[in-house]
């Protein structure tokens, strides 16, 4: 996850990195990796 962290940082930061847009895009993030943590969850217990 640390590695994750850090790529979607440097992503952040080349593709936008306004100040004013940190916030958002860190909730875009752990709402991202909110999704796939459930989804795998459900996955899992379903097999």
């Amino acid at each position: 996850m640390y590695a994750a962290a850090w790529y979607n940082i440097h992503f952040f930061y080349a593709s936008d990195g306004a100040s004013e847009n940190r916030t958002k895009a860190v909730d875009y993030y752990c709402d991202q990796y909110r999704k796939m943590l459930m989804e795998c969850m459900h996955d899992f217990f379903q097999a």
